[in-house]
This record gives C-alpha cells, structure tokens and sequence, in this order.
C-alpha cells in the first residue's frame, strides 16, 4: 500500500523552538513554509503525546510516558494526506522509537525535521527554562548538541533529513544540517 501520510519528527536542541514550530505550522498554516515542506492541502496533527510528556533531567519519570507515542502516532497515521508532527526528544531516539515506528508503518514517509539556532541564542533561550543551572556556558550549548547531532546522522540513511533556521521571524530558511 503506498501512502501520502509523513511521519515528521521534530527535533533541535533545547531551545531550538520545536514546539514553537509545531505550533505555528498547526495554527498558522504558513502558506509559504507548508509548499516549501510539501506539506500544502496536507492535513496537518499534532501527537500531543510529544508535547505532554517531556522529560525535564535525566531519569525523568514523565519521560516512561513517551512510550505512549508509538500508539498515538499510529492511529494518526491512518488517515491519508496527512503530516503528522512529533516533537522529538533524545530520550526517544535512545529507545528507538524512530526505527520503532518506521518498522510498524513502513508504507509511510519517515522524516526528521532538525532546527538549528545558533549557539547564543539557545544560550539565551535555557535562561528561560525551568531546569537552567548558573553553570551552564555556551560551551555547554555545543556539548549537549553534539549526541543528539551524531544519533541524527547516524538516521540520516533511512530518514530524510532538513535542516531549518529558528529564528524569531519563523521565517525557517533551509540551512545544512
């Protein structure tokens, strides 16, 4: 059965605007953004699961309900011509949930949407989260990035991967990942 459902999975460091970007393609529906993703006249889903349960630190108990994504994603894939939209964490890509999904839906598009902002602005941005420690240095930013970055690549050859700019414009340019 060939399908013209996609299965996106958002990610980018903390800070990064996934859910932002999510957001703003469900409520918004960027003409421009939407034809630039091929994604126009598409029916358009969000997995709550993922912007629910987000785990916040290491060992997080809201992070074993993230398990609930497989299900959630699959009975939103039923429906044709559409994206559905999952808003990524490292957690799922360590329980290989990405793989998970695309061996349970194979007639579907698995792709990975990965948002980058530059280094001073994520730095600026943690300042906002709840987790934030006086510790944190920039160079902290590009340390957490870096594992996150190489399990993406790692994907990169059974998931298409785009790279988009977050930026407070939400213009989203394609940049290399």
């Amino acid at each position: 059965m060939v399908s013209n459902t996609e299965i996106v999975w958002v990610y980018g460091s903390s800070g990064s605007g996934k859910e932002t970007f999510i957001r703003h393609i469900i409520d918004n529906k960027p003409t421009e953004l939407l034809k630039r993703l091929g994604w126009l006249g598409k029916k358009l889903q969000l997995c709550s699961e993922s912007v629910n349960h987000i785990a916040q630190f290491y060992q997080d108990p809201v992070g074993d309900k993230r398990g609930e994504l497989l299900d959630s994603v699959f009975r939103l894939a039923q429906n044709e011509n559409s994206v559905v939209l999952i808003k990524g964490q490292d957690l799922d890509l360590k329980h290989k949930r990405l793989i998970r999904l695309r061996e349970k839906l194979p007639e579907r598009d698995h792709k990975i949407i990965f948002l980058h902002a530059n280094i001073q602005e994520l730095y600026r941005r943690w300042h906002l989260k709840s987790w934030w420690e006086e510790s944190f240095t920039e160079e902290t930013v590009k340390e957490w990035l870096v594992p996150q970055s190489e399990s993406l690549e790692r994907l990169s050859d059974v998931f298409e991967i785009t790279s988009l700019e977050s930026d407070a414009e939400k213009k989203y340019k394609t940049v290399k990942f």
